[in-house]
């Protein structure tokens, strides 16, 4: 097992480590090819893997889950660590990621009233039940469980559009939800309301957790 913490900068196994990170998305990469992928990106001289899950490829249709082929995710992560890559986990509600419907699965339409990526009850239920089939499978990943899932991000790219109590509502739910499947890793949110980086620790939740909040052209 090991650790990973984020203080002054990040720490891995108590050492200054820095991550050198780079995207494959194993839904958009057959599984034949995931290793041959991976092993360029490690001659790169990268350290670390990044990639979205979209829930609307894991759960197509109300209640009926998929996790394997090409969305085996545990394969992925562990063909990951076989190489001696670190993983960063971007698991939705949203991942953007010029995907349809930014990863939400098109049924949620389906709902008179529907309201998406906030606090709104018969949605943050809808997650909870993917979180609850999708969870269970990545904790056993988890750097503090001998994986090498370093960080985690929950939702991606709060805009000036999306109602405040998305921010405020949503990472509450996920704090949550994540914590009762034993999510310890350091989890990330990001939005782009305000114009500065801060950190936010919740002792016996989660490690820390990072509110980043891009303006402008910082990126």
């Amino acid at each position: 097992m090991g650790t990973f913490e984020i203080r002054d900068k990040f720490y891995l196994d108590g050492k200054p480590f820095k991550i050198i990170s780079g995207a494959i998305h194993y839904f958009r990469v057959v599984p034949e090819y995931w290793r041959e992928r991976m092993e360029k990106l490690k001659a790169l001289g990268l350290n670390t893997v990044e990639t979205y899950i979209p829930w609307n490829m894991h759960e197509q249709k109300k209640g009926e889950f998929c996790f394997e082929g090409i969305l085996d995710i545990c394969a992925f992560v562990k063909t990951a660590q076989e190489l001696g890559l670190y993983v960063i986990l971007r698991p939705s509600p949203y991942i953007c990621a010029e995907w349809e419907f930014g990863g939400l699965p098109a049924w949620l339409l389906a709902e008179d009233g529907m309201r998406l990526r906030c606090s709104y009850p018969p949605f943050i239920k809808h997650v909870k039940e993917y979180y609850e089939k999708l969870l269970p499978l990545l904790v056993p990943l988890l750097i503090d469980n001998g994986g090498p899932v370093i960080v985690m991000q929950v939702e991606n790219e709060y805009g000036g559009e999306i109602p405040f109590d998305a921010v405020s509502g949503l990472p509450k739910s996920g704090k949550g939800s994540a914590h009762g499947f034993g999510m310890q890793s350091a989890q990330a949110f990001s939005d782009k309301i305000g114009g500065s980086l801060g950190c936010y620790c919740e002792e016996g939740v989660f490690h820390i957790m990072i509110y980043a909040k891009f303006q402008g052209d910082f990126l």
